[in-house]
């Protein structure tokens, strides 16, 4: 009895320190924190990381909204899932993209493989920030990217900060998705929008995917509707997620 007793305490030990599959090596990487929808399984198990950014939410909810299905696909092909939460009204632009660089080199320093970024609205203004740290990020999908509101008079200053933060990217194979959906007044003019990502992508040498106003899903919250991946979420993850 008092082998059986040591043999069991024995296996509950080593147990212990193995501590959970699926949460034993996942590394401090602030200011990012794992999602609590997905279970990561880690750098060296895991294909890679995704970074999610939300846009600005409203202030009478309780806080940043879940992940969209699309990054559900993204995780399925075998990516860990972390978010990066910024706080409305303490939201900058240029923090924000600070926040991003800081948060993924510390991923790359853990050992990720594969590297990341999908966003929505605000988020993804701030995630193409990361196209001027070069290969940082082995993917990158903007959705439906806005950060100065639809009011007419902001809107030069918009385009101004669009066009600087395309021009900073360095040459790099970073996959690019830019995805402008119909009926969204926060792209008051997609088309100049996506001339620049065109023209600055090409002298990068960044590979781009423009989902440029298809017929559906519209609106500048589409992103969390089911419909957007049924009908853009195998292209998206297809090109973004190659190698």
């Amino acid at each position: 009895m008092l082998r059986l007793i040591l043999l069991l305490l024995l296996l509950a030990a080593g147990t212990a320190e193995m501590g959970p599959a699926w949460g034993a090596d996942l590394p401090e990487a602030p200011p990012f924190h794992v999602s609590a929808t997905f279970h990561p399984v880690g750098p060296i198990a895991a294909q890679g990381a995704l970074v999610w950014l939300h846009g600005t939410y409203d202030r009478a909810a309780a806080g940043p909204p879940a992940e969209p299905d699309i990054v559900g696909r993204l995780a399925a092909g075998g990516f860990d899932v972390w978010r990066f939460d910024r706080t409305r009204g303490a939201d900058g632009l240029d923090a924000g993209g600070e926040g991003l660089v800081r948060g993924l080199e510390a991923l790359r320093r853990a050992g990720y493989r594969r590297l990341l970024v999908a966003a929505h609205s605000r988020g993804a203004w701030i995630a193409l920030r990361v196209l001027a740290h070069a290969g940082l990020a082995d993917g990158v999908v903007a959705i439906s990217p806005a950060a100065f509101g639809p009011r007419p008079e902001r809107q030069a200053e918009a385009m101004a900060d669009w066009t600087a933060m395309w021009r900073a990217a360095r040459p790099a194979q970073t996959r690019v998705v830019l995805v402008q959906l119909r009926e969204d007044p926060y792209d008051p003019d997609p088309a100049a929008r996506r001339d620049v990502a065109v023209a600055e992508s090409k002298r990068a040498g960044l590979k781009l995917l423009s989902v440029f106003l298809p017929d559906q899903p519209r609106g500048h919250i589409a992103a969390y509707m089911p419909d957007f991946d049924v009908r853009l979420g195998a292209q998206i993850a297809g090109f973004v997620a190659a190698r």
